[in-house]
């Protein structure tokens, strides 16, 4: 079925809908720059979720690994992830105890804390005296996993977020 639409407009109507799309290259630029920022804000937000809650980790420390980068004078966004493996002593209080140490809800065996060196949770490598570094947690597989997740939604996210940024620049028209 097809509908046939007939348009009238006055000279006066037509010569304030020229100014309007006049001025809508710059509100649309305007818009999408906004539209990038704010998706890869979500990207980012969901990212940390996503991450926190299959690593069991506090959002705090995951949102420290994520940055997000300006490129193209704003009209494109660079998500960044630090992938390195994250000190057990930021996951929480660690505590001391006989066989280990208790970080959180997890014990580590044979992790031992340093008085003089502050709160962080070592591990020994070898037998030498200083055979020692810090008791770290793997995040590498998990951490693309979400980022993989967050990046399949983002292009519905720009849709919804860009199609709300045009509707609030048309408005200011």
């Amino acid at each position: 079925m097809s509908v046939d639409l007939e348009v009238k407009i006055n000279e006066a109507d037509l010569a304030d809908l020229m100014r309007t799309l006049s001025s809508m290259p710059h509100a649309c630029e305007r818009a999408a720059r906004r539209a990038m920022l704010r998706c890869a804000r979500k990207m980012s937000s969901e990212t940390t979720k996503n991450m926190s809650q299959s690593l069991k980790i506090a959002r705090a420390v995951m949102r420290s690994r994520l940055r997000i980068y300006r490129k193209n004078e704003g009209m494109a966004q660079k998500v960044w992830l630090g992938m390195n493996a994250i000190a057990v002593s930021r996951l929480g209080k660690a505590t001391q105890q006989r066989n280990g140490v208790q970080v959180g809800g997890e014990f580590y065996p044979k992790a031992f804390m340093i008085k003089k060196r502050g709160q962080a949770v070592y591990i020994r490598h070898g037998q030498g005296r200083w055979n020692f570094g810090y008791l770290v947690k793997e995040i590498s597989e998990e951490a693309e996993d979400a980022l993989m997740r967050a990046y399949g939604q983002a292009d519905q996210w720009l849709m919804d977020i860009l199609a709300h940024e045009i509707e609030f620049e048309l408005g200011k028209l």
